[in-house]
């Protein structure tokens, strides 16, 4: 029973905190779940409960998530601008001649690279996965027809005819 009281009072926190429209701007703030169940000082697990029993709390998390989406595919595009930003920098203060800089350093690294494409790659799962309407990749299903089947097929649809 005590796990009760305390469920009621994380959930009363999260309504004098602004309910609804507190975890709306928490999500939209890129803010997780696991660091608000932090700062409420309980698992996420439990934080997570306590959201799916509360229909208000679970229509804010689904609405956030939804309008996060397009949050979290703006900024794919912005690490990618970013990456190019700092290479044409760093090119110019090479090529700018005071000697403080070589050429070689303007040059991404295979690292850099890597982990620009998995942050990506973690965006994009977050949109298409919180916006399917909008960025799922509902047409990419994939149709394999075997002309073998069709072939024995009509041939076993064919009538055969007797000539005397």
């Amino acid at each position: 029973m005590a796990g009760r009281s305390l469920q009621k009072e994380r959930t009363a926190e999260i309504m004098r905190r602004g309910g609804p429209d507190f975890l709306l701007e928490w999500i939209l703030s890129a803010k997780s779940l696991r660091s608000l169940a932090k700062d409420l000082d309980m698992s996420e697990g439990a934080l997570r409960v306590l959201i799916m029993k509360n229909s208000e709390l679970t229509a804010a998390v689904n609405e956030a998530r939804r309008e996060a989406a397009d949050a979290y595919f703006d900024k794919s595009f912005e690490l990618i601008e970013n990456m190019s930003e700092r290479r044409q920098r760093e090119v110019f203060e090479a090529l700018s001649g005071d000697g403080t800089r070589d050429a070689s350093e303007a040059n991404v690294s295979q690292i850099d690279l890597g982990i620009m494409k998995q942050e990506i790659g973690q965006n994009n799962l977050a949109a298409s996965s919180w916006n399917q309407q909008r960025y799922g990749n509902k047409g990419n299903q994939q149709i394999n027809i075997n002309i073998g089947d069709f072939h024995l097929d009509a041939l076993r649809k064919t009538k055969v005819i007797d000539h005397e």
